[in-house]
C-alpha cells in the first residue's frame, strides 16, 4: 500500500508543477500579445 500512496502522492505533485508551469507561460503569452497591441495602437495613430 505504501507504493500506491507515494505514487499518487507523486502524480499529484507533478500534475500540480505542470499546471502551474501552463498557467505562467500562457500568461506571459498574453502579457506579450496585450504589448504587441498597444505597440500597434502607437503606431496606427
Amino acid at each position: 500500500m505504501m507504493t500506491l500512496d507515494i505514487l499518487l502522492l507523486s502524480a499529484a505533485a507533478v500534475s500540480t508543477v505542470v499546471i502551474l508551469f501552463a498557467v505562467v507561460i500562457l500568461g506571459d503569452v498574453q502579457q506579450h500579445q496585450h504589448q504587441r497591441a498597444h505597440v500597434n495602437a502607437r503606431r496606427i495613430k
